[in-house]
Formats: structure tokens, C-alpha cells, sequence
């Protein structure tokens, strides 16, 4: 993290060039998964290669010099019957116009089980891994289109036997999904897309849209990552173009009042002096009621009980009514004990005055129930 090179150090690792990268954990040490894009090979069939490397750079076991019919640009990393599963896309040069294909491979080279020779119609551009009822699904992503600038944005998604699963989305952008990230969302993950059109979306495993849907963020992502920021939510990064840029992950107001969450209300903390509660409620009614928050925030109580009467349309009255009673009693039980301790102090000066005055050197005063006796 200083600068400094690491270990590996290895300048001709392909012929061509690496687009791809991933890392998995062989006999207790981490192993370096790189692809090549197969690019230059113009005089016979051109072969995408799959390699690897420890970190002292000597190659690792994973050596396949024909791993796909094209470049690959996208790999994910799987576990299956106790080890690493390397998952490859095919995304064929544009001369070809060959579909896009998904492989999967053993640490030893041989196939695993995920065989999808035309999983796309065109190159697959960006994989990404979720776990499904316990199992892991592939999220590949692409071209509806040869040319990448033109077409739709196509997701799909697929079990490890081949099959394929719930997400399955034809035109998600407007080009072609250049890249894919993944968060969790309400409990259930959610698929971040990327690309060409400059949009950047959100998908749910059924295929329905998340909350995060931008038109245009001026970044055209190549690349995505997520980050979790000082409130604990999801940040996603982008970059692409030479540009960098960060978005969170919203709710529209619509979608705020549909989802199950939205009618609950817990009660965390009372503040007496200002008559403040700590609320438990989904982050898209903070925001509606005018509070960027994720989950948990601080709100005037009668702001809470106004909004929540306005917006979401339950009978939540009666038990922030009978809430704020109590925090009435409360506050009256304070008020008396703050009276009390202050005059416990005015009588710890008035001795402490007293004492001094006679001469003593004061080094402490209790004041207890037997007056000057006790003292």
C-alpha cells in the first residue's frame, strides 16, 4: 500500500492482453486468475486463454491456452463441491459475430459443470455472483447487438447445471452493460448495471427494476465497485472514460409505500429535553418525509406522527399520542429530580462556605439525609 511492487511481477503472462482478473484461495494461499483478450490472433482461429499465477509469480495449476473461441472479458469465482469454480465469459471479437458463451473451470483445467455455449447472442461483457435459495446464480450481462454503441443492454442469469434463472431481462440499458455490481437491498440482493448508454440501473432477481435507476450519469462505466459509507448503506463507484463518480441507492416514493417495510415504526430512544425519538423505518419514508437517513434517524416526534398520517396512511396516532404522554410524565420526573440535585449542590456550597470560613481546609463535602450530624 506504500507503493512499493509486490511479488508478482510478470511481464509477458499472456500474448495478449489481460481484461480480466480474479482471486481465489488454493492450498491456503492466494492464486491469481487472469484472462487475455486474444485481440492480435488474426491468421487462425483466435483462442481467449485462462492462466494463473501464485504471488511469488511461478504459474499456478489453472493453465488453459483454449478456453474460449474469442476474447474474455469477465470472470467470477464460485464455490462448488468443496473448491473454487472459475466462471468465464466469451465475448468474441466483432468480426465473428459468434454468440456469447459462459464456461466454468476447475483449478486443475478441467471443465466444470456450467457449459452455456450460446448463453448470449453477443459477447458477454460482465459476470457477477449471487446466491439463490442457497445456491449460487450467474449474473451475465452484454450486447443485444454486435455493435457495441448500438442494440440493448441484455441481462441474464444462470444455475450451474446450465439452467436458467429467474432474471432474465432484454433490454435493461440502452447499449450495451459494460459492467455489474451487486448489493444488498431490503434483505435480497440487487444487481447494479453499467455501460455504454451511461445509465446506471438496478435489477431484482425476478427482473423487476431496483431503486437506483439514473438516465444519465455522465460517466460511461467500465468498472464498478461498492463501498459502504459512514451510515452503513451502499455507495456505488463507476469509472470509465477517465471519469470517476459515486451514487447511493435510492427509493422512489412509489415503490416506498408498496413495499411491507414501510408500515413499521419501533420506538429506540427517548430524548427528554426535546421531545426526540429514535425511529426504525425504511430509508425511502425518511426520505419522503424529508430526512436523508438509512433505516434508523433521529425525527421531532410530532414531524413523525404528521408525516406518518400524511404518507403512509396508518393509524400510528394513538400509540405516538400515548408515547409522547409518557415522555410528558417523564419529563415532569426529570425536572424534579434535576431540582433535587440542584439543591443537594446549593447545599454542598453552603457547607463547603460554611467550613471554610471556620477555618478548615476543605478537601470534600457529602451531604447526606443527617445533615450536619453525619458530617
Amino acid at each position: 500500500m506504500d507503493g512499493t511492487p509486490g511479488p508478482l511481477q510478470v511481464s509477458e503472462a499472456h500474448r495478449d492482453r489481460i481484461e480480466a482478473l480474479a482471486v481465489v484461495e488454493d492450498h491456503g494461499a492466494p492464486l491469481i486468475i487472469s484472462a487475455d483478450t486474444a485481440y492480435r490472433v488474426v491468421r487462425r482461429r483466435p483462442q481467449g486463454a485462462l492462466r494463473s499465477w501464485r504471488l511469488d509469480g511461478t504459474p499456478g495449476p489453472l493453465q488453459v491456452s483454449e478456453a474460449h473461441s474469442g476474447s474474455i472479458f469477465a470472470l467470477a469465482v464460485v464455490e462448488d463441491r468443496g473448491g473454487p469454480l472459475i466462471i468465464s465469459s466469451d465475448a468474441a471479437i466483432r468480426s465473428r459475430r459468434a454468440p456469447g458463451a459462459l464456461r466454468s473451470w476447475r483449478l486443475d483445467g478441467t471443465p466444470g459443470p456450467l457449459q452455456v455455449s450460446e448463453a448470449h447472442a453477443n459477447p458477454i461483457r460482465a459476470l457477477a455472483v449471487v446466491e439463490d435459495h442457497g445456491a449460487p446464480l450467474i449474473i451475465s450481462a452484454g450486447s443485444g447487438s454486435p455493435t457495441v454503441s448500438r442494440g440493448s443492454g441484455v441481462l441474464r442469469s444462470w444455475r450451474l447445471d446450465g439452467t436458467p434463472g429467474p432474471l432474465q431481462v432484454s433490454h435493461a440499458h440502452r447499449g450495451s452493460i459494460e459492467a455489474l455490481a451487486v448489493v444488498e437491498n431490503r434483505g435480497a440482493p440487487l444487481i447494479i448495471s453499467a455501460g455504454y448508454d451511461q445509465a446506471l440501473r438496478s435489477w431484482r432477481l425476478d427482473g423487476t427494476p431496483g431503486p437506483l435507476q439514473l438516465s444519465d450519469t455522465h460517466v460511461r462505466s467500465k468498472a464498478l465497485a461498492v463501498v459502504e459509507d459512514r451510515r452503513g448503506a451502499p455507495l456505488i463507484i463507476g469509472a470509465g472514460g477517465g471519469g470517476l463518480g459515486s451514487w447511493r441507492v435510492g427509493m422512489t416514493p412509489l415503490a416506498a409505500l408498496e413495499g411491507s417495510t414501510a408500515r413499521e415504526l419501533e420506538v429506540r430512544e427517548l430524548s427528554l429535553g426535546s421531545l426526540e425519538i429514535v425511529v426504525q423505518l425504511p430509508a425511502d419514508v425518511l426520505t419522503m418525509v424529508g430526512v436523508t437517513a438509512a433505516g434508523v434517524t433521529v425525527i421531532k416526534l410530532a414531524k413523525i406522527l404528521d408525516a406518518i398520517k400524511r404518507i403512509a396512511g396508518f393509524p400510528a396516532e394513538l400509540r405516538l399520542q400515548h408515547t409522547q404522554q409518557q415522555a410528558e410524565q417523564l419529563r415532569a420526573q426529570a425536572d424534579l429530580l434535576e431540582a433535587d440535585n440542584q439543591l443537594a449542590g446549593a447545599h454542598a456550597r453552603h457547607r463547603r462556605r460554611k467550613l471554610q470560613a471556620a477555618g478548615w481546609d476543605i478537601d470534600a463535602v457529602v451531604v447526606t439525609d443527617e445533615d450536619d450530624i453525619a458530617l
